[in-house]
């Protein structure tokens, strides 16, 4: 990881991702400060591979890189843990730019368990106009963490949007 080969580093953090290492990640985060928006990008998805959670406070810093692919492995990380502190940055990343984020947003936001996220979700369908510009993936994955966190009773919050989509 001290190397200055960028393919010998992106390989080592490939491996040490792959390995599961939990003892790699104190090195794998001090390299995030120095290394290149693909490097970081990998690094990202290492730490989320290893599973440690001492690295949630990272991959929650890392939903704020300027990288749309650094901060889309941050949120797909998260999906593997479920840590509190994620919440309010989960639910910041529903209004990214980028709709692999805000896709992986609402499906961590499904993992945490937290039903306080349904309004939240419920608000972001409610702005349907501009859904119709985003990808579906990401309007499936709002409906099913809905789904999921609040059961029949928040199902029912969805069909009037539905109802007013169909008829308008």
């Amino acid at each position: 990881l001290h190397s200055n080969d960028a393919g010998l580093m992106l390989d080592a953090v490939v491996v040490l991702g792959r390995i599961g290492d939990k003892q790699a990640v104190p090195s794998l985060v001090a390299c995030l400060s120095h290394v290149s928006n693909l490097l970081k990008a990998h690094i990202t998805e290492a730490l989320a591979l290893i599973g440690d959670p001492s690295s949630v406070p990272q991959l929650i810093q890392l939903l704020q890189d300027p990288c749309s692919t650094v901060r889309a492995n941050a949120a797909s990380g998260l999906v593997r843990f479920v840590d509190q502190r994620a919440f309010r940055p989960l639910l910041n990343a529903l209004s990214d730019e980028d709709a692999d984020v805000r896709r992986y947003a609402a499906i961590a936001l499904g993992e945490l368990g937290e039903a306080k996220a349904v309004p939240e979700l419920l608000k972001v369908l409610q702005g349907w106009d501009l859904l119709v510009a985003m990808d579906s993936p990401f309007v499936e994955a709002i409906v099913e963490t809905i789904g999921k966190l609040g059961g029949a009773s928040a199902v029912q919050g969805l069909l009037p949007l539905l109802q007013s989509q169909h008829e308008g």
